[in-house]
């Protein structure tokens, strides 16, 4: 039985729940054209094809914190669905409470 899947994004979820050693090659390409617009250009296609063998699909839940303004970041994040707001976050000189900032909306378009 093969599986028909006629909308990206679910394609994209799809092959991104499989481990990736078991990706296909056609299914490393898929994922990595979505680093096209975002890499240097130069980057080489088998750079970006190993890049796709580590993307994993991940999910969160409304308002919850997915990185925190001043730590190291060790991930990439691509969003497929839903909007991601992003605040920035200061102290302020008068009260000394903290204040957020809401700077952007993110989303898949």
């Amino acid at each position: 039985m093969k599986l028909m899947i006629f909308d990206e994004t679910s394609k994209i979820k799809y092959i991104l729940c499989k481990p990736g050693e078991k990706r296909s090659f056609n299914e490393l390409c898929i994922l990595s054209k979505l680093f096209i617009h975002t890499v240097p250009a130069g980057t080489k296609k088998e750079a970006l094809l190993n890049l796709a063998k580590f993307m994993q699909l991940e999910s969160y839940k409304s308002k919850q914190t997915i990185v925190e303004q001043g730590t190291s970041g060790d991930k990439y994040f691509m969003v497929l669905e839903g909007t991601v707001q992003i605040f920035s976050k200061t102290v302020s000189n008068i009260t000394g409470n903290i204040i957020y900032r809401h700077v952007a909306d993110l989303g898949p378009n």
